[in-house]
């Protein structure tokens, strides 16, 4: 048996809590896996909280976080 309690890689909830600034949909999508269209595409939906500064969308990795996983 595995024991992965000595494993010192974040896991991916640990990440996105440990970046505090807003990030962008290419920064999330390459955390989460996705491609940046997917990221828009999820936000526009009201799938990933977002937030705009101007005429960009920005993301909060925390807020994410806590929609993702609870």
């Amino acid at each position: 048996m595995l024991d992965h309690s000595k494993d010192s890689t974040p896991t991916l909830v640990q990440q996105l809590n440990a970046i505090s600034k807003p990030v962008t949909a290419k920064v999330l999508g390459d955390l989460l896996g996705v491609s940046k269209i997917t990221i828009y595409k999820r936000a526009a939906q009201g799938a990933l909280p977002s937030f705009r500064v101007g005429t960009a969308v920005r993301f909060d990795c925390r807020a994410v976080a806590r929609h993702l996983f609870g």
